[in-house]
């Protein structure tokens, strides 16, 4: 067997495999969100989502394959366009494509979703703002995402995290 010809193209099918087997296990979560940032780079230098020797086609079959109604939340992200849609060889189904730009939280948007995520304490919110702010009245929504999932998983472990296990910037 060789490796590079041989075990490389099937890994998106075992990994999708896996994936999709780890969620019919007893205590497996509800959902499981793949996130993968910065697509362009399969693109090369001429824009667009790179139809050219397809490579991203790794991708694009490990999410045909992933059992996307179980509960697998595939979220891409790319500073172009994705068009999967018009692909023929795409295997993911066209329910499950909802692509859209996404920019920047304002202050007021990101406080309103980290209190709907559960951040309680407005102090705490105001700071997990801080550490995701990209701009002024610009908060990263993903790093606003991540900041409320540590408050969280902390919260499920019975520890409350406070402004203080968030020190300011140095």
């Amino acid at each position: 067997m060789d490796p590079e010809r041989d075990l490389i193209p099937e890994m998106p099918r075992l990994f999708a495999m896996d994936l999709n087997a780890a969620l019919t296990t007893p205590g497996a979560p509800p959902r499981i969100v793949l996130l993968a940032d910065g697509h362009e780079v399969f693109s090369g230098l001429n824009g667009g989502s790179g139809m050219e020797g397809d490579r991203d086609l790794w991708l694009r079959n490990l999410l045909g394959r992933l059992h996307l109604q179980e509960g697998i939340v595939p979220v891409i992200t790319s500073r172009q366009e994705l068009d999967w849609a018009d692909r023929a060889r795409c295997a993911i189904p066209l329910r499950y494509l909802d692509p859209r730009p996404v920019g920047h939280f304002s202050d007021a948007d990101a406080t309103a979703y980290l209190a709907k995520a559960g951040v309680d304490d407005a102090d705490l919110r105001a700071r997990l703002c801080d550490y995701a702010r990209v701009a002024p009245d610009e908060v990263h929504p993903l790093y606003a995402g991540l900041g409320a999932d540590i408050v969280l998983q902390a919260s499920q472990q019975g520890r409350r995290l406070t402004v203080e296990d968030f020190p300011g910037s140095a």
